[in-house]
């Protein structure tokens, strides 16, 4: 199914292609998260090593919720298109941030271990309403 709003929007690497979807663009997004930008030396090891200091919630949701005092991201562990355009996956995903015993913040960041951003969560919320 076509998104009927906002569409990814692929960024070149040197090594492989970077999603970036949603209202926050990987520039603005690396002013709170360093190791979002484009080219970052050992991206996966920072990645790791900030959200491995929030606890995990398995299961229904594999991924990682941290913050350092500040604005809040998730980092979930899934193929790369996943919660660019697979509603399954986007109800999925929801779902199980619902069920988290923390309080999340409607701009809290989506992104992938591979540093794909899936935008925020009203934007995935927003995804879902559009692709069904």
């Amino acid at each position: 199914m076509a998104l009927r709003s906002r569409q990814p929007f692929y960024v070149t690497s040197d090594l492989r292609f970077m999603i970036t979807i949603g209202s926050i663009s990987r520039e603005k997004a690396s002013e709170d998260f360093p190791f979002l930008t484009q080219h970052y030396r050992g991206r996966r090891k920072a990645i790791k090593a900030f959200t491995h200091l929030a606890p995990d919630y398995g299961g229904f949701l594999r991924g990682r919720v941290a913050s350092n005092f500040g604005p809040q991201i998730i980092v979930v562990y899934r193929r790369e298109e996943a919660l660019a355009s697979d509603p399954i996956k986007i109800r999925q995903f929801l779902k199980g941030v619902a069920q988290l015993p923390i309080p999340l913040q409607q701009n809290t960041l989506v992104v992938s271990d591979n540093a794909d951003i899936y935008g925020t969560l009203a934007d995935i919320r927003q995804r879902a309403n559009d692709v069904g």
